[in-house]
């Protein structure tokens, strides 16, 4: 503590060129005259050598726990700074933005476009960031390591303060530092964290008015923004190719109206470039009457929009794991070399979370080499992979998470099965509501049996087991989603239907109306059906 103080000190011919000054910390050549003390304390003038060999000696001496540091920081930047890891920021930038524009600003009457560290250990300690592996020190750590070097640490405070592409960098950082983290699933990793730790904090700044990103939210910026545009232009759409006023569009009137280039617009926000249509009718036509109905176009689109989503992750993973494995460069992979890639413990976890078990790699392996040349493009490897995975996206894996924790909470019995009433007493616990609210599994306290009714629907005897559960909360998931869209895109000067207010459904009437709503599809059809939505799969993409 004493080398501490004495190393703060500044003389006064320094106090002109030292304008900033941080009272708790040192800057780097404070940091130097610190190990030189050090050193200083550790020199015996009775033996051989000079106080510049033990300053050497000392400072090989803490060399090793520098290259650990920089071993941390180059490994964080290896595995952050890719195409899947950076998906996954970019679908959770809205909240991130609200996070940094929230904390910024509160230590210090500063702009809001920096954050200091300060503020930075405020939002770690009110997210819940800390766990076993990841404490307030290392929180400093994180926030260092997110820095770019500042030379100057005199004359400005910058070096003090993140941007908010510092910001991201940072939490890249954290990410690796806490429990659970692997290579393979740092995107998992990142995804379990924004939405379970960030998102919480981002709708209570958005509650009480206080984030600056409120405003941004309501120009359309958003994912639920873009989907509420999208679903407004598809109504508008249906209601004017609704040539007969019939409330149903059948095929010849759906692909009139959807199957042009303005209609593919209406996904240019999710960066889908075109659509099968046929395909998607198809699909949509659960009964095989020939016609659609509003809420199944709004699902389709829905539908088309996340599995697009969800690919693009997929695919930016592959993507990698191909040419990690292609080390000579030739862009094919023979099939020992693809095996090795994708049967490692973290590679079966991964594919499992992409929407491929455990007995599907063993098909997928045997599929994928096409023209039976004993070797496997890229092309080949991702036109497989959409051949094979579950067509319905997939829960995201903080929301698995919570909700696999929820149901073993709830199944006092251990038996393995939840009961109904299992779920409605866990559900009035303390914070579950709230939990669920975060991650878009929010209905009023009124609507729990319809809610229930939903969960439960597939299960005759009223009992799930962990899968179905989970499909049961997907599916309450998408109702809800389907029904806000619905909700904020209803015309109130319409007459309602019978047992409805004005643009108001309830969770009963979509769950109803969704039910069965997936056809069955065959012929050519059904190979479009694979891919409803066109992701680049092209192995031109850039390395």
């Amino acid at each position: 503590d004493t080398i501490f103080i004495q190393a703060m000190l500044v003389h006064d011919q320094q106090k002109t060129a030292l304008k900033v000054r941080n009272e708790k910390g040192l800057t780097r050549f404070q940091l130097l005259e610190c190990l030189v003390r050090i050193a200083e304390q550790k020199f015996d003038p009775t033996k051989p050598g000079t106080l510049a060999d033990v300053v050497k000696a000392y400072l090989e001496d803490i060399k090793e726990h520098g290259r650990q540091l920089l071993d941390d920081f180059t490994t964080t930047r290896k595995y952050c700074f890719c195409e899947e890891v950076d998906k996954v920021f970019r679908g959770n930038i809205e909240v991130l933005r609200m996070c940094f524009e929230g904390y910024a600003g509160r230590s210090i009457s500063r702009p809001r476009e920096y954050l200091t560290v300060q503020e930075w250990l405020l939002l770690m300690a009110e997210c819940g960031a800390y766990d076993d592996r990841f404490a307030s020190r290392d929180a400093s750590v994180a926030f260092a390591y997110g820095m770019q070097w500042v030379l100057d640490e005199c004359a400005s405070r910058r070096h003090m303060e993140m941007t908010f592409p510092e910001f991201l960098v940072a939490l890249g950082h954290l990410v690796r530092m806490r429990s659970g983290w692997a290579p393979e699933l740092f995107a998992e990793c990142c995804e379990e964290f924004f939405v379970g730790k960030l998102a919480p904090v981002a709708d209570q700044l958005l509650e009480s008015g206080t984030s600056p990103w409120l405003t941004k939210k309501q120009t359309g910026s958003t994912f639920e923004s873009q989907l509420e545009n999208m679903t407004k232009t598809i109504k508008q759409i249906f209601e004017s190719n609704d040539d007969d006023g019939s409330g149903t569009l059948s095929k010849r009137e759906f692909l009139n109206a959807f199957s042009s280039d303005s209609c593919i617009k209406l996904l240019s926000p999710f960066g889908i470039q075109s659509v099968h249509f046929k395909a998607l009718f198809a699909l949509l036509d659960a009964d095989g009457s020939g016609q659609v109905e509003f809420h199944e176009v709004v699902e389709g689109f829905l539908h088309v929009v996340q599995r697009f989503k969800a690919d693009e992750r997929a695919f930016a993973w592959l993507r990698q794991t191909f040419y990690d494995a292609d080390q000579d460069g030739s862009g094919e992979l023979d099939l020992p070399e693809l095996r090795a890639a994708l049967c490692s413990a973290a590679a079966m976890e991964k594919l499992q979370r992409l929407g491929i078990g455990v007995d599907d790699v063993e098909q997928l392996l045997h599929m994928v080499d096409r023209d039976h040349s004993g070797t496997v493009s890229l092309d080949e490897l991702l036109d497989g992979y959409v051949e094979i995975r579950d067509p319905e996206v997939a829960l995201d894996s903080g929301t698995k998470l919570f909700l696999t924790e929820l149901f073993h909470a709830a199944d006092i019995d251990k038996s393995g099965t939840l009961t109904a009433d299992e779920f409605m007493a866990v559900y009035h616990s303390p914070g579950v509501r709230s939990k669920m609210a975060t991650m878009k599994l929010k209905f009023e306290p009124g609507e729990l049996e319809e809610a229930v009714g939903v969960i439960f629907q597939a299960s005759d005897d009223k009992q799930l087991t962990l899968p179905q559960f989970l499909e049961g909360m997907r599916q309450l998931k998408q109702t809800l989603l389907v029904r806000s869209l619905m909700n904020k895109t209803a015309d109130p000067s319409k007459p309602a239907k019978k047992g409805k207010k004005a643009g108001q459904e309830t969770i009963a009437s979509v769950s109803q109306a969704r039910g069965g709503r997936r056809g069955s599809v065959s012929g050519e059809d059904s190979v479009e059906s694979k891919r409803l939505g066109t992701a680049s799969t092209s192995a031109s993409t850039p390395r």
